[in-house]
């Protein structure tokens, strides 16, 4: 069953004058980068206001009713383990729920849910009862148009220069480089995923991580520059991603960028190699040798709080202890 509903306060309703298409380019919320992805399951909302932010919120089967206590609880707890969404999302919000049996009571929606809810700045909302979980969008923010979703990630400046490469996610376990630049200069934004996205499972373990690597691993689809200008020409995109980094993806890991290296993995100097500028070393006055040569993988992870994991190679710890 689908319901939406209008709520009173949807009159007018519009959002910051946002051009969209399949890739919606980096859009501001307050001091916050985004962007909006192309959509990447067959779902479509039955929503036809003007293009508005969503949040989808995931029901388990045992939850009949959303009661203003039950609400409070999960957007609470969506704000303390999400760098992603914040209240601004709750333009529309979709409930869904999976597949119930028949004998199963129907979603029912509290008045004073409905009224906590206008208060947080809700125009619309859309109950989706008994849908089957694979064709159902994941938790999270959501930017909607044209009866489509749209997933929100958000983007971070790269101020230690630690990525060579940013990445954003394709069905299929796919990527595809992303071209954008972050607000600091010289710097690349970094695209991260909505930690509501992924729940934990056996089968994978790894689900939601944010994870650079080392550019000396191929990547499907990406040019592989081990940090020299003369192999990133010469060189086509990998045909395949290397076989640990392709377990990590299957253990749910997100592949967010590849990071910097001295020049062929060849020296532990990176300030030494001049192809690209070495990373920035987040220690002491700034301006220390990051090491090498998992230079970048070792400058990511001890600047920036967003990233889960960096894959490096056998460095001799140097960048562990220097960073």
């Amino acid at each position: 069953m689908v319901v939406v509903t209008t709520l009173p306060s949807a009159e007018g309703l519009k959002v910051d004058e946002i051009d969209y298409d399949e890739q919606m380019g980096p859009f501001s919320i307050g001091s916050h980068r985004y962007m909006a992805l192309p959509p990447s399951k067959s779902f479509h909302t039955n929503y036809q206001g003007p293009p508005s932010y969503a949040t989808v919120i995931f029901l388990d089967q045992r939850t009949h009713k959303v009661t203003e206590t039950w609400l409070r609880k999960t957007l609470a707890a969506y704000r303390s383990t999400d760098d992603v969404f914040q209240d601004d999302f709750l333009s529309g919000v979709i409930f869904t729920r999976v597949k119930s049996p028949p004998s199963s009571p129907s979603l029912d929606i509290s008045p004073s849910a409905y009224k906590l809810l206008e208060s947080l700045g809700t125009k619309w909302l859309e109950t989706i009862d008994n849908g089957f979980a694979d064709d159902l969008p994941s938790a999270g923010p959501y930017f909607v148009a044209r009866h489509k979703l749209r997933e929100i990630v958000r983007l971070y400046d790269d101020v230690q220069g630690a990525f060579i490469q940013s990445l954003i996610p394709l069905p299929q376990l796919k990527v595809e480089e992303l071209f954008v630049e972050g607000s600091y200069a010289q710097s690349l934004s970094i695209a991260v995923p909505s930690r509501l996205r992924h729940e934990t499972t056996a089968a994978r373990p790894l689900a939601g991580l944010r994870v650079a690597v080392k550019d000396i691993f191929q990547i499907q689809g990406i040019c592989t520059t081990v940090c020299n200008r003369a192999y990133y020409e010469l060189y086509s995109a990998a045909t395949k991603t290397a076989a640990c980094i392709e377990i990590l993806r299957q253990l749910g890991a997100n592949i967010v960028g590849t990071t910097k290296l001295a020049s062929f993995a060849a020296t532990e100097e990176p300030i030494e190699c001049v192809d690209f500028q070495a990373p920035w070393n987040p220690r002491a006055d700034g301006y220390q040798s990051p090491a090498g040569s998992s230079s970048g993988s070792g400058a990511a992870i001890a600047s920036y709080d967003w990233l889960d994991i960096a894959i490096g190679s056998d460095s001799k710890l140097f960048p562990q202890e220097f960073d």
